[in-house]
């Protein structure tokens, strides 16, 4: 799949990050790094892109890694957002 063309305003929305390791219950955690999910969105008579970015986690106490779920999206594996699905309908 093609990137969203880069002229189109991103509205970055950050995931909660875990607090604790899902694994040990352990709380010394380091980012790793992050996953973004980019959804094709309308407002009337503007388009933007918004990325939902779960940043990941690992513990330095047993090595397992941490993150946030996936958003939901209201087509499995689309980047249309409900705005716009609402729209096309």
């Amino acid at each position: 799949r093609q990137p969203f063309p880069e002229h189109l305003p991103r509205e970055r929305v950050v995931e909660p990050a875990p607090t604790a390791c899902h694994c040990c219950g352990g709380h010394r955690l380091r980012k790793l790094g992050e996953d973004i999910t980019e959804t094709l969105e309308v407002v009337p008579r503007q388009w933007k892109v918004i990325q939902h970015v779960r940043e990941k986690f690992t513990c330095r106490d047993c090595e397992a890694i941490s993150q946030a779920p996936a958003p939901f999206h209201a087509t499995p594996r689309g980047w249309a957002g409900p705005g716009l699905l609402a729209m096309i309908l």
